[in-house]
């Protein structure tokens, strides 16, 4: 419990120097929300994060980097609605994480694709098996009904790192071992 007490006050603390996601006043947007779903059972907490670059090659925006997050420990999350800048390539990764006794698993998902100005965009992020694979469909919700829209996804995922060599999409679990003091029985 301690573990997942100290990546929770680590997560939490790193969050907060990263600066958010905020286009220039006057500049063109779009609205911007990502939906998260997990089939996933037994978890102590789930988040999910959306980062923002300023390209495919995974650089950092000027306009900041998170567009949003929800933590809890709830199987459907969705965050605020996020202003974006429209007419240019919003390249965004969808991250999802969540903690079980000894077992932290995450997906990631980089999508590109170009908002229209005026136009409310829904990301919809889907985690399955256990958090052995997620999809990602972005639509344009402008209407009130999702119409599903075209987009990108790069070969690999945009990190805080930048680019990665770690395939699109793909799933990872940090298993830990947990040990126990012998103890004296009387």
């Amino acid at each position: 419990m301690r573990g997942l007490l100290g990546w929770t006050t680590i997560v939490v603390g790193l969050l907060g120097c990263v600066p958010y996601y905020r286009v220039p006043k006057l500049s063109p947007t779009a609205e911007f929300t990502l939906t998260e779903t997990s089939d996933s059972s037994s978890t102590t907490s789930r988040n999910i994060l959306v980062w923002v670059y300023k390209n495919s090659e995974c650089e950092r925006h000027p306009y900041g980097m998170r567009a949003g997050s929800d933590f809890g420990n709830s199987p459907t999350a969705t965050t605020d609605p996020t202003p974006i800048a429209a007419g240019e390539p919003f390249v965004f990764t969808a991250y999802y994480g969540e903690s079980r006794m000894a077992q932290n698993r995450t997906c990631d998902v980089t999508g590109v694709f170009t908002p229209q100005a005026g136009h409310r965009y829904r990301a919809l992020f889907v985690v399955e098996g256990g958090v052995s694979s997620c999809k990602l469909g972005v639509y344009d919700a402008t209407s009130g009904k999702d119409e599903q829209i075209d987009f990108a996804m790069p070969k690999y995922i945009c990190d805080d790192n930048g680019k990665t060599n770690r395939p699109n999409g793909q799933p990872l679990w940090l298993d830990w071992k947990i040990q126990t003091a012998p103890g004296h029985v009387r």
